[in-house]
């Protein structure tokens, strides 16, 4: 599976690491050997490799829409069987996850109606998006064509919006990133966006069909995570030493809104998104201690803490995107007398990814970007030295008095 790309920097006061975004699979089964044999869905991991820490589809939607077509090995007749194969937009069917789907009589969590069964004489093509509530189609280059045929494509019906949601803000900061909640729930002020994903294209045969079949999902949005860390904790009563409060954590002035189209490469669907218009959004995270009191905040420890974790339009990389963190700094003497002071930092997204051989230049789809301000204040201490200058002048007298 292709490993998606990831950024690290190193700036004054800040690091970066940078992680892999996630891929989510879907994995579509029949029920049995027995004929017929209803076409199921059932959900497994994010990762080929399928190992324990994956996250499952359902832990980041709860609905995905699907199109697929077979072949008559026969007559080689192509018949849509999810959805439409028209060559306008088309109409999908929808897979809703029911948690408690025994109880439901259903055979799996991943539940649509009416039922379609495998015919073991014919080729199947599926390829799908996630969310249902993704302002997404999918369309043919020929009315009738099947799903993976040249010129089929994912495309936005309406532009998208990004409202800048902050899942630190949502949770508060947590020291991992918490991935999930992008979900586009109405209700939550701002609305909450949506990390709109497609498939890769998934071809089987009928008579096979009892191997698994894995939908791979890939993020189709860019997504930036701020995280801060102290080097030291807070120093123990009677001790000298300092502590770090966050007031305020913002990635300012990104392109909000924009288009997407998703060609097919190969069996993936490389996704796409352009800018419309010129309306911006902020990332914010605002320390509930500080709203409460100015003069606090979130204390630092050594352990990195996100603040930030959001969902970007895909866009140039601009000098005129800023981080900026505001904080207090406390220093603290042996006999616990403390001295505050406020400090404002700026980071330019244009100089963060300079130590790259070749710096990113734009936020790619699917791609993850980290970026992390460690503060050591003790490598900055304020000291003084004196001297004194020799005199610069001098004026002589002598008085003879015999």
């Amino acid at each position: 599976m292709e490993m998606k790309k990831s950024y690290l920097i190193l700036a004054a006061v800040a690091g970066l690491l940078a992680s892999c975004s996630n891929e989510v699979l879907v994995d579509e089964q029949a029920t049995s050997n027995a004929a017929p044999q209803a076409i199921g869905f059932s959900t497994f991991a994010q990762k080929a490799t399928r190992s324990a820490a994956d996250f499952e589809l359902e832990d980041y939607h709860r609905t995905f829409v699907v199109y697929g077509t077979k072949t008559d090995d026969n007559e080689g007749t192509i018949q849509a069987v999810f959805g439409t194969n028209a060559a306008s937009a088309n109409t999908g069917v929808t897979c809703d996850f029911i948690a408690d789907a025994a109880n439901y009589d259903l055979t799996r969590a991943w539940h649509y109606t009416p039922a379609r069964y495998w015919d073991k004489q014919a080729q199947y093509h599926f390829a799908a998006y996630t969310p249902e509530a993704a302002p997404l189609t999918y369309t043919f280059a020929n009315a009738g064509d099947e799903v993976g045929a040249t010129g089929t494509r994912f495309y936005s019906t309406a532009n998208y919006t990004i409202t800048g949601q902050n899942r630190m803000q949502d949770e508060t900061p947590q020291r991992a990133e918490v991935k999930t909640g992008f979900d586009g729930v109405e209700g939550t002020s701002p609305k909450q966006d949506l990390d709109i994903m497609v498939s890769d294209l998934n071809s089987q045969h009928g008579s096979t069909h009892t191997a698994d079949v894995d939908l791979v999902f890939r993020h189709t949005l860019a997504k930036l995570n701020v995280a801060l860390d102290v080097e030291k904790n807070a120093p123990a009563a009677g001790t000298a030493g300092y502590k770090v409060l966050v007031k305020t954590v913002t990635a300012a002035d990104f392109f909000s809104t924009g288009s997407f189209n998703s060609a097919l490469s190969g069996t993936k669907y490389a996704p796409t998104w352009t800018v419309v218009g010129t309306n911006k959004v902020d990332y914010t995270y605002v320390s509930p201690a500080f709203t409460a009191d100015p003069a606090d905040g979130d204390q630092l420890d050594v352990d990195d803490y996100y603040f930030i974790e959001s969902l970007v339009m895909p866009q140039a990389i601009a000098a005129n995107q800023v981080i900026t963190l505001k904080y207090h700094l406390i220093s603290i003497d042996a006999a616990g007398n403390e001295y505050p002071e406020d400090y404002t930092y700026t980071l330019k997204m244009s100089d963060a990814f300079t130590a790259y051989t070749t710096p990113p230049t734009r936020y790619e789809e699917n791609t993850n970007y980290f970026v992390k301000f460690h503060l050591n204040p003790e490598n900055n201490v304020i000291t003084f030295d004196a001297g004194v200058y020799e005199w610069e002048n001098s004026y002589n007298h002598t008085e003879n008095i015999n």
